[in-house]
């Protein structure tokens, strides 16, 4: 188990009051108990971990995470994958995804007709998704971050997708997939994402949640007509629902949270229809 230097306070010592450090951590996940909530570790020494990543398990798998140590107890806070091929695929597509966004300039935003640019972040379970790899499904996205509490955005916006979810399995539609993109990836970690879409209901069989690299996210967003402005404790932002062709071209765009269920489904129906003529 690899440990890092990089130290940061998540209380404060004063006035006689003790502060808890967490150091940054690499290792090697050996076994999972979620009813614990514990991973054991290579070496040996079991932490506590969310929900969400004790459902993922990361079991034989190399992960980062803050370790935090609070008298006899050991805490593994924002976990993420770790493993060195996957981050260095990752790194090159995001590299020419940044160079992308800054040659388009002004001009990044990209309009209905266009493909959406490849990029490489992680899902729900934690293994790394690209945009080349969604080619061959029609694709529904949305971008929300989890802790938002307005009620007439994230949260409606997720519901909406959920049930056009439920509408998709009762259709003869094959082929579609869900992508919820986070654009909070200081918080939303894989194990993040999993949670919040169990506790509403989502079908991982065909519903990607993905969050990842900051930098990757912000030009995802950029290139994608999605505005991010973080204000106080929170995250100010637009919202943008998209239909994704399985050429990866955006064949539909509706802005804002309230958009029907019905209308998304029948143009899911006509891009199939197309497909089979």
């Amino acid at each position: 188990m690899q440990t890092y230097t990089r130290i940061s306070i998540s209380l404060l010592f004063f006035i006689g009051i003790p502060f808890l450090s967490a150091k940054e951590i690499v290792t090697t996940v050996k076994s999972a108990d979620p009813t614990a909530r514990t991973l054991t570790l290579e070496d040996d020494t079991v932490v506590s971990v969310s929900l969400g990543d004790a459902q993922i398990g990361y079991i034989g798998r190399q992960i980062k995470g803050d370790l935090v140590e609070e008298g006899d107890s050991k805490r593994l806070d924002f976990i993420w994958p770790d493993d060195p091929v996957d981050v260095q695929v990752a790194n090159d597509i995001n590299k020419q995804l940044h160079r992308d966004t800054v040659v388009r300039g002004r001009k990044a935003f990209r309009a209905v007709g266009e493909n959406i640019p490849n990029f490489a972040l992680y899902n729900q379970d934690g293994d790394l998704v690209t945009a080349n790899s969604l080619k061959g499904k029609n694709l529904v996205m949305n971008f929300i971050f989890t802790r938002c509490a307005v009620a007439t955005m994230c949260p409606a916006s997720i519901a909406r997708m959920s049930r056009l979810q439920r509408e998709i399995k009762e259709s003869d539609l094959k082929d579609v997939e869900l992508v919820t993109f986070s654009f909070d990836p200081e918080y939303d970690t894989p194990g993040v994402m999993r949670l919040y879409g169990e506790q509403r209901g989502l079908d991982f069989a065909n519903y990607t949640l993905l969050t990842g690299d900051p930098t990757a996210i912000k030009n995802i967003i950029k290139q994608l007509g999605v505005l991010v402005i973080p204000e106080d404790d929170t995250l100010n932002h637009t919202m943008a629902t998209l239909i994704i062709d399985k050429n990866s071209k955006i064949i539909y765009r509706k802005d804002g949270s309230r958009w029907s269920t019905k209308d998304f489904l029948e143009r899911l129906k006509v891009l199939e229809s197309r497909k089979e003529s």
